[in-house]
């Protein structure tokens, strides 16, 4: 399977969302659906991508996007997530390799590092953040 593709002009903001209580500014573009962690050099948020620990350490996913360095940006944590695409049934979902992608967990590869994002609910993502620290063998 592929990573899922967030539709911009359907993710909506269910009743049981968990939004960050800080208010981040973003180190790049961010489209809405994707994943952001925290650079510690900068303390912006970046796309998230698995090729290292701190990068994988997802902190949400950017509900509305942006569209430069230096803008704004919120990030839902926990709740129910609906990113205008259907998430399959007690398929779990973790970061992905792509920046700001998220993919079934069967697609981890060698190398990269585990972050869960959620469970799919047969339409959305329940989120559930656990950001590992290991590496997939």
């Amino acid at each position: 399977m592929a990573d899922l593709i967030p539709v911009d002009a359907a993710i909506t903001q269910h009743a049981d969302a968990i939004m960050s209580n800080v208010q981040y500014t973003c180190g790049e573009a961010i489209g809405g659906g994707e994943t952001g962690y925290l650079k510690a050099s900068d303390g912006k948020i970046w796309k998230g991508i698995t090729s290292a620990a701190a990068s994988a350490a997802i902190k949400g996913i950017v509900l509305q996007p942006t569209t430069a360095a230096d803008q704004p940006v919120s990030l839902q944590v926990g709740g129910t997530c609906d990113l205008g695409v259907a998430c399959a049934d007690g398929q779990f979902y973790v970061a992905s390799d792509t920046g700001g992608g998220i993919k079934p967990e069967t697609d981890l590869g060698a190398g990269e590092f585990a972050t869960l994002i959620g469970c799919g609910d047969g339409t959305n993502l329940r989120m559930k953040l656990w950001a590992t620290g290991l590496d997939h063998a």
